[in-house]
């Protein structure tokens, strides 16, 4: 096996399952899914070896994968179709991260991409319009709604405390 593969495989799994874990809510999933991008990476080793942005394109094939895991078991439909959690915070710190990610998870397609490439996988807006094959200004223009649609629905005050909680 090519050395520069492993060590490449060894520095992106983490966050390709972080980044999928966001999305399914399920590290088994999470894994499962990273590791069917890095075996597609695998195979396109040689094309992908070179790439400034194969580390992009390993995190946009594990959200695919992800995406794709959520439709197959049909949680994708009873996510658009619950209501909005309540959003009064109580003693449990990890209520408001929930509360967040459980919205993310209810925004449009795109806009999910984007805003967990840009916020969880920490990617810069050129990166994200490189991983998605979009402009950049169109990488801007759905973060734009989607932080507006998650301000309507969470109040800025629980968006700024988690945005906190990145760093």
């Amino acid at each position: 096996m090519d050395p520069d593969y492993v060590e490449f495989f060894a520095a992106i799994l983490p966050q390709a399952v972080a980044v999928a874990r966001r999305i399914t809510g399920d590290l088994a999933a999470a894994e499962d899914a990273a590791s069917e991008a890095l075996a597609k990476a695998y195979l396109r080793w040689p094309q992908l070896r070179h790439l400034a942005y194969r580390n992009a394109w390993v995190l946009r094939v594990a959200t695919n994968e992800a995406i794709g895991t959520i439709r197959m078991q049909g949680r994708r439909d009873r996510i658009l179709r619950r209501q909005p959690p309540q959003l009064s915070v109580g003693d449990d710190p990890e209520e408001p991260r929930q509360l967040v990610v459980d919205q993310i998870r209810r925004l449009p397609h795109r806009q999910r991409q984007v805003v967990m490439l840009r916020f969880y996988a920490e990617l810069s807006t050129d990166e994200v319009a490189a991983t998605l094959h979009i402009s950049a200004g169109s990488v801007k223009s759905h973060l734009h709604r989607a932080l507006h649609t998650l301000r309507a629905r969470l109040g800025s005050d629980i968006l700024e405390e988690n945005s906190n909680d990145q760093s």
